[in-house]
């Protein structure tokens, strides 16, 4: 019994210290790389989250936006497996080079609230060290 127990103890300590840490209210959007450098005429694929505080477990949110100077165009799509997670594709085919300036948004239902998550796209001529 008390190796049960100090086994459960482990796994909980271990769970929660890789766990993102969940905001007091609403929900946090992340990614990965909120820098990315992308080549002209390149789509680039990444992963939103939405970490959810506990009181916004069960909220409802519209589908993530992502908001900034006209030329990237953003696809979103809701994973089928994790409603907390969208896929988004960034496709910079009608981008000069340049640094350029986004935010991701999602408006909640009801009282609850996301964060916004600010994100930066380095439009380049040619190959590069890209982000993806």
């Amino acid at each position: 019994m008390k190796k049960l127990l100090l086994l459960l103890s482990f796994v909980a300590v271990a769970s929660l210290s890789n766990a993102q840490e969940l905001p007091k209210q609403g929900v946090n959007l992340t990614v990965e790389t909120p820098k990315v450098v992308i080549d002209k005429g390149v789509k680039y694929n990444f992963d939103l989250v939405m970490v959810r505080s506990n009181r916004a477990k069960k909220a409802k949110f519209e589908l993530p936006r992502v908001l900034g100077p006209k030329g990237i165009e953003f696809n979103v799509e809701q994973s089928e497996s994790n409603p907390d997670l969208y896929k988004i594709t960034a496709n910079a085919e009608n981008m000069e080079p340049g640094k350029y300036f986004y935010t991701v948004t999602c408006k909640g239902k009801g009282m609850q609230k996301a964060k916004g998550l600010s994100m930066s796209f380095e439009v380049t001529d040619g190959p590069s060290m890209a982000s993806n």
